[in-house]
């Protein structure tokens, strides 16, 4: 109830005042995120980040405190709350949030709820298609496929991933990003961990549609098993659409005009 107050007397302001006077201090940051976290947490609070200097001074405390992991995760949890408007996506990534996240994750690989969130913001961000050049270019790609390969029995970490991967590789250059960082045998592995849960299944299988795009990406799925764990998602929730559909389009682009791949298919 009092959030919405709390903004309009100029709270992000005072946080991003209060940031900028001590942004050396680690607690002041720690404190400064969740304060500004808080008020980020009702919708109507968010635009005031832009015009306020909020995402600024959260980017600005994180890069002072990279090892911090408690600046860290709540600045990655306050990037991913805020990319979660849409007309923020494209500002929080302009304003450095792309960066920050990915260097927390670079900085803290053995941090496991900081993992969780940094994969969750990256792929919050992705669903921007103006984002992602600048996730390719920045390491969003690798980031993505280390916490995958560091955590595979977190499910978040399976969703997330999978998902940002599939977003990612709308755009040809992360598509080979994602090839070179082995990130296909990475979704494969998930889905054999995560046979049951149906939502990793079909964030996984999306992911491989969008990937087998080119005969060289299809080789990659074939070689790694990834068409029999498609079709083992497939039997294993027949009545979900998603599996259904995305499964489907994974078979359907491995096998376009190669007879090899359609022969292995139909065995």
């Amino acid at each position: 109830r009092n959030l919405p107050l709390i903004s309009e007397q100029g709270g992000v302001r005072a946080v991003v005042a209060a940031i900028a006077a001590h942004v050396q201090d680690a607690k002041v940051g720690e404190c400064a995120c969740a304060a500004l976290l808080g008020i980020a947490g009702y919708p109507a609070n968010r635009p005031n980040f832009a015009t306020d200097g909020g995402i600024s001074a959260v980017v600005a405390v994180m890069g002072a405190h990279q090892d911090h992991v408690g600046v860290q995760e709540k600045g990655c949890r306050l990037v991913w709350v805020l990319s979660e408007d849409l007309d923020l996506q494209e500002i929080v990534g302009r304003h450095g949030g792309i960066m920050a996240v990915v260097g927390a994750m670079y900085h803290n690989r053995t941090a496991w709820e900081l993992q969780g969130l940094g994969v969750t913001a990256l792929c919050s961000l992705a669903r921007f298609a103006d984002n992602r050049e600048l996730l390719g270019r920045i390491g969003a790609v690798g980031a993505v496929v280390s916490a995958m390969k560091a955590f595979p029995e977190d499910r978040v970490m399976a969703v997330q991933g999978s998902l940002a991967l599939c977003y990612l590789s709308c755009d040809p250059m992360n598509a080979l990003l994602i090839h070179d960082a082995a990130g296909v045998p990475v979704v494969v592995a998930t889905m054999c961990r995560h046979e049951a849960d149906r939502d990793v299944q079909e964030s996984a299988c999306w992911a491989m549609c969008n990937l087998a795009d080119t005969p060289a990406s299809q080789e990659v799925i074939m070689m790694a098993g990834g068409v029999l764990a498609v079709v083992r998602a497939m039997a294993a929730h027949p009545k979900d659409r998603g599996v259904q559909e995305q499964g489907c389009g994974v078979l359907m682009n491995c096998g376009c005009n190669h007879t090899g791949h359609q022969e292995y298919i139909h065995a």
